[in-house]
């Protein structure tokens, strides 16, 4: 008997774990040419029936916050709540909830708008081992996320996205249908 559940994209890089943004830059890994749908999910139930707050369909990473929709289950908020968890799930676009795996992350008491980066290579570097040291690894990967490839696969970048990614809390194992 064949396995009928859909491929499924791999969990989302940021937010994950803390995150002291209400506007976050949704961070996940790219598959050539594939699009992707994007949930922000309350805390409670399941990935598959739990009201989404924003959405946003066939798109790539990194996606700004501003290309989120709110739902109507949003109740009229435009970005995420300051000390609220959430539960970020990315899928294969078309595919509906259950090709992707939950994250679960939360905006920190004093969390405010959206990442700022600097224009220059080593302070965006420097802010990204900053955001680590901070507790807040996706927030460093959403900075070094913004690098244009050739400067993201320079060595210096390369070691402080690992860094990041060593440090990022664990994402759900299995989607929760």
């Amino acid at each position: 008997m064949r396995d009928q559940r859909p491929p499924i994209a791999s969990a989302a890089l940021a937010p994950r774990g803390a995150t002291g943004l209400t506007q976050p830059l949704i961070v996940w890994e790219n598959k050539p040419e594939q699009k992707y749908d994007v949930w922000i999910l309350p805390p409670e139930g399941n990935q598959t029936e739990a009201p989404a707050l924003f959405t946003a369909k066939n798109v790539r990473s990194p996606l700004a916050f501003a290309d989120l929709q709110p739902t109507d289950a949003a109740e009229g908020q435009k970005e995420l709540q300051p000390g609220k968890p959430y539960r970020l799930l990315v899928c294969f676009a078309t595919l509906g909830r259950l090709a992707g795996v939950t994250v679960p992350f939360e905006t920190t008491a004093e969390a405010a708008g959206q990442i700022h980066v600097p224009s220059e290579m080593s302070a965006v570097l420097l802010k990204a081992r900053r955001l680590i040291e901070s507790g807040k690894p996706g927030d460093a990967l959403m900075v070094l996320s913004t690098l244009p490839e050739s400067e993201r696969a320079a060595g210096a970048a390369q070691a402080v996205e690992e860094e990041a990614r060593k440090k990022l809390p664990m994402a759900d194992s299995v989607p929760r249908g």
